[in-house]
């Protein structure tokens, strides 16, 4: 218990600023229910009650602080006279499997539909009769109308990151701003498999700082629109931390607001972390948002079916 409070406190006092606090920030929430089960498991098998509500305490305070489930409360809307299907989905580069990814497409029948790691031009044909803009290994498609495009560059100190994808989409004359993003990954394996401390510093802090410049113009982005917009993409972050809380002060998760569950999308096989998202502003409210676990990718689609004003 006491463990699963500290590590619930460190993510929400330090989280990124520090090297430790961000591992421990970005590892699955897994990890920590293991320690719990096997807090239980040692009270159990002592026979001692207080051990075993405490392990019961650690486990739900672990479920609900540091996985933090989507629990959102109904309330009484209006009649919905629009809406758009969005899709976020990193189809994880998979040339080999195309007919499969299309025919996740055609069930999963969305208006706007962002891909990431689609590299090579081939992924096009997920989608022939839509109009489609890339930019790297960021493609977004529409049944509607893109009225304009841009790829957005990014650069720290002197070293280009992965660039952003935006586009203003009409469909069914609503009319969208659409960025589909893919985040730098903090690169926790990596980190953690180093056998010295230095070495596992200079890969968590040169993530973070990545990282850290990707965030910076999302935010940048997000005060910079009017009107309706959205974020898509992998953004290799859970639903805690500085990063996080940095773009939900502008926009609205929109699993958080619509979803249900813990929403892990990653791995597929094995969710064990939510890094996939929709974020919602301008007006824009999510009416449903859920993970969705077809196709032959590593991780989830996010689905969400979006009231537009």
């Amino acid at each position: 218990m006491v463990l699963i409070g500290g590590v619930w406190a460190v993510q929400e006092t330090w989280a990124e600023s520090h090297w430790v606090s961000a591992i421990l920030t970005y590892a699955p929430p897994a990890c920590y229910l293991t320690l719990s089960a096997l807090a239980l498991l040692l009270g159990l098998l002592a026979l001692d009650r207080r051990a075993i509500l405490w392990a019961l305490a650690g486990g739900a305070l672990c479920l609900v602080g540091v996985a933090r489930p989507s629990l959102p409360v109904s309330r009484p809307r209006a009649p919905v006279a629009r809406t758009l299907r969005v899709v976020s989905w990193n189809i994880h580069e998979r040339l080999d499997r195309i007919p499969e990814l299309r025919a996740e497409r055609e069930r999963l029948d969305p208006d706007v539909l962002c891909l990431q790691e689609a590299n090579g031009r081939e992924f096009e044909a997920l989608w022939p009769e839509a109009e489609i803009v890339r930019a790297d290994s960021l493609i977004i498609m529409t049944h509607g109308d893109i009225a304009d495009h841009r790829s957005i560059q990014l650069r720290k100190e002197g070293h280009y990151l992965r660039p952003f994808l935006e586009a203003e989409i009409v469909v069914d004359r609503m009319r969208v701003t659409v960025l589909n993003a893919h985040l730098y990954s903090f690169q926790l394996a990596a980190a953690m498999k180093h056998p010295s401390a230095e070495k596992a510093q200079e890969v968590a802090e040169g993530a973070v700082a990545m990282r850290t410049v990707q965030v910076d113009r999302l935010t940048a982005w997000l005060d910079s629109q009017g009107g309706p917009a959205l974020i898509a993409g992998d953004f290799n972050t859970p639903p805690r931390g500085r990063l996080y809380g940095r773009l939900r002060e502008r926009a609205t998760d929109a699993f958080a607001a619509s979803g249900r569950g813990w929403g892990w999308t990653f791995p597929k096989s094995h969710p064990l972390l939510r890094i996939d998202y929709l974020w919602l502003t301008g007006g824009l409210e999510a009416l449903r948002c859920r993970r969705v676990a077809g196709g032959p990718s590593d991780h989830c689609a996010v689905v969400a079916d979006i009231a537009v004003p």
